[in-house]
C-alpha cells in the first residue's frame, strides 16, 4: 500500500517548513479498529542468522483483544497459555504486553493467541535501531541551516534557516516529543528549551500528577520505567539539539526552532523493543489528552526504524493522528526504496506521518539514505551535522536520524504562523 498526495497537490523540499505546518486538528478518538493492513503477517518475522541483530524480543509478545472484551475474560485467556501480562497500554486499547512462559516459543505464543476468536492480533516484540552513522569528532559549521560553500559545499545547499528566522523564530508554547536515547537536559544550550512537567514536584519521590511515572519532570525512561530521561548514549543529545537548542544565546549551536520545548522519552539502550516504543507513544499521548495541564505536543521525532510490520505500531501512530501530532519519521540509512522495500515505521500508511531522506552539502542525496518517489515525503541535511552531545559537548554525527529532527522544529516555527491544519503531501 502506498501514500496517497494529501491535498491533491506535490510541493517541493524547499518548501519543507510550509509543508510541516499541516496539522490535524485536536479532536477526541478512537482507536477500536481491525487491522488496518490484514495482508501483513505478524508471524512472518524471519529467522535470525548468524551475527545478525534479533528480529524481536523472544520472552513477550504484544496482544489486543476486541473491543468489549471483559478484563475477566482477558485474564482467562492469558491463564489458558499460561502467559502472564507485563504491561498495559492506554493506546492503542486493550493492548498488552504478554510474558512468554519458559519453554514456548514466540511463534507458539502468536498462533495460540492468534486462534482466539477474542484477539484482534497478536505480534512479536519486534527490536528497532537508530537511524545514524558516526563520524568524526558553531554557528558557521552548521552548513544544513546556511550553507555557504563552506567546506565544499554548495552555497545555499540547506534549509532556509537565516531566511526563516527573518519571519519567525519559533515559540516555547510549541512542544514537541523525542523518542530517542534520551536527552542531557542540563546541558547549558539545551536546559532553557527542556519541557517540565507542571503537575510534578521535583525530587520528591512522588508521583504527583498521578500519571504513573514518579518525578517525569522532563520526560521518562521506558526502558527502566522511571521519570529520568538522561542520555547515557549521546543521540537523543544530538537530535535534540538540532530540534530546539537555545538560540541567539551566545553559547555552542542553535536549534531550528530557538524556544521550543522538547520533552524526551528513552526507549533506545542503544536498540529499543517495540513495547517500550509503545510506552513513550502511550506516555505523549496521554499528556497530549490529559484533562489537567494538557501538553500541546505538535510533533515527535523518530530517529529509528528497520523493524519488521508491526500493527500495533501502526495503531499508536493513527492515534497520534486523531490527538493531532505529526510523527517523523527517518526514511532509513540502506540507500535502498521504500516504495519496493518497505522501512517502517516511515513507510506506514498514516496521514500524519512525514517520512524524511538525508542530503549531504551539495544538495543531493546522501549515498546511504533511503528513498521513494511515494513513500518518502522530503529531505533534509543529514551528512556532518553538528549538535550537542552529552557532558557540555557537541560533535558530528550522520544518517537519516537528522533530517527528521529538523522537520519537528519546523513544524513548531510553521504552526505558529499557520494554526490551520493543512494535509500536503512532498516529494523529493
Amino acid at each position: 500500500m502506498r501514500k496517497h498526495v494529501r491535498g491533491g497537490h506535490w510541493i517541493t523540499a524547499g518548501a519543507t517548513a510550509m509543508a510541516l505546518a499541516s496539522l490535524v486538528s485536536c479532536a477526541g478518538f478512537d482507536d477500536e479498529q481491525a487491522p488496518a493492513d490484514p495482508g501483513h503477517d505478524s508471524l512472518a518475522a524471519a529467522p535470525i542468522g548468524k551475527g545478525k541483530q534479533p528480529l524481536y524480543k523472544d520472552d513477550a509478545i504484544l496482544v489486543r483483544f476486541k473491543f468489549g472484551v471483559a478484563n475477566a475474560r482477558s485474564t482467562q485467556v492469558h491463564a489458558k497459555h499460561l502467559t502472564q501480562v507485563v504491561r498495559e497500554y492506554r493506546v492503542p486499547s486493550n493492548l498488552q504486553l504478554v510474558k512468554v512462559p519458559q519453554g514456548m516459543t514466540v511463534d507458539t505464543a502468536l498462533q495460540a493467541y492468534k486462534d482466539d476468536p477474542e484477539v484482534l492480533y497478536a505480534e512479536p516484540n519486534y527490536i528497532y535501531q537508530l537511524a545514524t552513522t558516526p563520524t568524526d569528532p558553531r554557528f558557521n559549521e552548521m552548513w544544513g541551516l546556511n550553507n555557504t560553500g563552506q567546506l565544499g559545499g554548495l552555497v545555499d545547499a540547506d534549509i532556509n534557516a537565516v531566511e526563516a528566522w527573518d519571519i519567525t523564530t519559533g515559540s516555547s508554547s510549541v512542544i514537541i516529543g523525542n523518542l530517542d536515547t534520551g536527552f542531557d537536559y542540563n546541558h547549558p544550550d539545551l536546559a532553557a528549551n527542556i519541557w517540565t512537567n507542571p503537575g510534578e514536584i521535583p525530587g520528591n519521590g512522588i508521583d504527583d500528577d498521578g500519571d504513573g511515572y514518579i518525578d517525569d519532570v522532563h520526560g521518562i525512561d521506558a526502558v527502566n520505567n522511571n521519570g529520568n530521561p538522561m542520555d547515557t548514549d549521546g543521540h537523543g543529545t544530538h537530535t535534540t539539539g538540532t530540534i530546539a537548542a537555545n538560540g541567539n544565546n551566545g553559547t555552542g549551536v542553535t536549534g531550528v526552532n530557538w524556544t521550543a520545548q522538547v520533552v524526551g522519552c528513552r526507549a533506545f539502550n542503544p536498540s529499543a523493543s517495540l513495547d517500550d516504543l509503545l510506552q513513550c507513544m502511550d506516555y505523549f499521548l496521554m499528556l497530549k489528552t490529559r484533562p489537567v495541564n494538557p501538553v500541546d505536543i505538535v510533533a515527535t521525532n523518530n530517529s529509528w526504524g528497520g523493524g519488521p510490520f508491526a500493527q500495533s505500531l501502526l495503531d499508536a501512530i493513527l492515534a497520534f493522528n486523531q490527538a493531532g501530532i505529526l510523527f517523523i519519521a527517518a526514511a532509513g540509512n540502506n540507500g535502498s526504496n521504500n516504495d519496493t522495500s518497505p522501512f517502517f515505521p516511515a513507510t506506514y500508511e498514516a496521514d500524519n506521518i512525514i517520512s524524511v531522506l538525508a542530503t549531504d552539502r551539495n544538495d543531493q542525496r546522501a549515498s546511504f539514505s533511503n528513498f521513494g518517489a511515494t513513500t518518502v515525503d522530503i529531505g533534509a541535511p543529514g551528512v556532518d551535522v553538528l549538535s550537542t552531545l552529552p557532558n557540555n559537548s557537541y560533535g558530528l554525527l550522520s544518517g537519516t536520524s537528522w533530517p527528521p529532527r529538523t522537520s519537528p522544529a519546523w513544524s513548531g516555527c510553521s504552526r505558529r504562523r499557520t494554526p490551520t491544519a493543512r494535509r500536503a503531501r512532498s516529494r523529493t
